[in-house]
């Protein structure tokens, strides 16, 4: 019987876990934190409330196969099941809007709004791959809205000029369509396949998802990562918490053994690592000189409140370049049937690098009551503040010629190591490409 070494206990470890434990490998998963999920954890507070530490969403791959192991553990009665797309809303330019989570133009002073439209009406769109975001930008929607709308948002969530990211910081920071005009007049422009990659549907009803996605009010995302971990504990898989890899044995250009931190040593014929390449290379001490990525710190306000939320979205994306907060999730929204009453609770995301968690608790919830999402007479009955890090990647110009180094570099060393999960690369920032990418490479 093989013998194959996980390395890194989230969502892609356990998968990777189940993946093998069809194939009759002694399995051992290695992970330094206490608990197993990574960010697919959840947490339930003094007053019952139960808050997500990343992921809020439950959705199917594409691959069959790939959700009969991943979900077949999982007791979808604690949940819900929604059949569309979720409500998503976004904050703009001091207004809400309800309809869409893109980025409402439309909220711009008229006179700007109106240049913007027409210059980005008549852009041509970038012909090949743009030199950087601010030329992606400027060609695909004008002067204008580059100067009104992405300059300033992108600033806010990568602390950058436009100039230092790669045009696929667009797809990853989710500002690469416009909300522009109305509804009908989105849906028949969007017909045309030039205006349809730089216009957003006013309405997410006319463009919804159709896969279902689930959510659990009662016990939050983390019951899913505690279905996997449950499953490969049965399998025989062996779980070592609390543990890291302190030394990499290579001979003959693949892994025989690693050694855990404390001395114990573990024979390996497989390995699959899914914590980021750089670490792997860092262990067995090779240098070299290729950059690290860069990434901003995430910080997690959640609150419980004495009074209801003023709106029924699920989540809000906050692009207001004036406000520190970048999105709202709305708990006692994600439900299919009856909304309880207060108290309510929400967890509020904040990108950033400051170290005052106190101030910046304050101005966080100053900005909901200016937002509408909560009265002004609302009062905290129960908050903490989570700090995840590295955080969210920034994806520079050189950030995937970088990534791609570096993974070159860790996958020149031996044969049979398999690399994943959301540090691999610049295709790693979504979950479910990671698990596709996974389950592919561990067929």
């Amino acid at each position: 019987m093989g013998k194959s070494v996980i390395v890194g206990g989230g969502l892609s470890g356990l998968s990777a876990a189940r993946i093998l434990s069809h194939k009759g490998l002694d399995i051992s998963l290695v992970e330094k934190s206490p608990n197993l999920g990574g960010l697919l954890r959840s947490k339930r507070n003094k007053l019952g409330h139960v808050f997500d530490k990343g992921t809020h969403f439950i959705s199917e791959t594409t691959i069959p196969a790939l959700n009969e192991l991943l979900f077949s553990d999982l007791d979808f009665s604690h949940c819900h099941q929604f059949d569309g797309s979720m409500k998503v809303g976004s904050y703009f330019a001091g207004t809400l809007n309800e309809d869409s989570d893109c980025i409402n133009s439309r909220c711009l002073p008229e006179n700007i709004y109106s240049r913007g439209l027409v210059e980005m009406l008549e852009s041509p769109g970038v012909g090949g791959r743009a030199k950087n975001m601010a030329d992606f930008c400027l060609n695909t929607y004008g002067e204008t809205f580059t100067e009104h709308i992405f300059a300033p948002v992108v600033a806010k969530l990568a602390n950058l000029p436009l100039s230092d990211l790669d045009q696929e910081a667009a797809n990853v920071l989710a500002v690469n369509r416009l909300v522009v005009l109305d509804r009908e007049a989105s849906k028949n422009m969007k017909k045309l396949e030039v205006f349809d990659k730089k216009i957003a549907w006013a309405h997410r009803d006319d463009g919804h998802s159709s896969s279902p996605k689930w959510y659990s009010v009662s016990k939050g995302v983390g019951i899913w990562a505690s279905s996997i971990e449950r499953r490969v504990r049965s399998d025989g898989v062996r779980i070592l918490t609390e543990s890291s890899i302190n030394e990499i044995i290579v001979k003959n250009k693949k892994v025989t053994g690693l050694v855990l931190d404390g001395g114990e040593p573990l024979e390996c014929d497989l390995l699959v690592w899914t914590i980021p390449p750089a670490a792997f290379l860092k262990t067995l001490k090779i240098n070299h000189d290729v950059p690290q990525p860069k990434f901003r710190q995430v910080h997690l306000f959640d609150y419980s409140i004495d009074t209801e939320l003023q709106t029924d979205l699920h989540c809000i994306v906050n692009f207001d370049p004036g406000m520190v907060n970048s999105r709202l999730t709305l708990f006692p929204n994600i439900t299919t049937e009856k909304r309880v009453g207060a108290p309510h609770h929400l967890t509020v995301e904040v990108i950033t690098e400051r170290d005052d968690p106190d101030r910046l608790s304050s101005e966080v919830f100053s900005e909901l009551k200016a937002m509408g999402v909560v009265l002004d007479k609302t009062k905290i009955l129960w908050q903490e503040q989570t700090c995840i890090t590295p955080g969210w990647p920034i994806i520079t110009k050189d950030f995937s010629e970088n990534s791609l180094k570096i993974l070159e570099l860790a996958e020149g060393v031996a044969s049979n190591v398999t690399f994943a999960g959301r540090g691999k690369g610049e295709n790693s920032h979504f979950m479910f490409e990671v698990l596709e990418d996974l389950y592919k490479n561990l067929l």
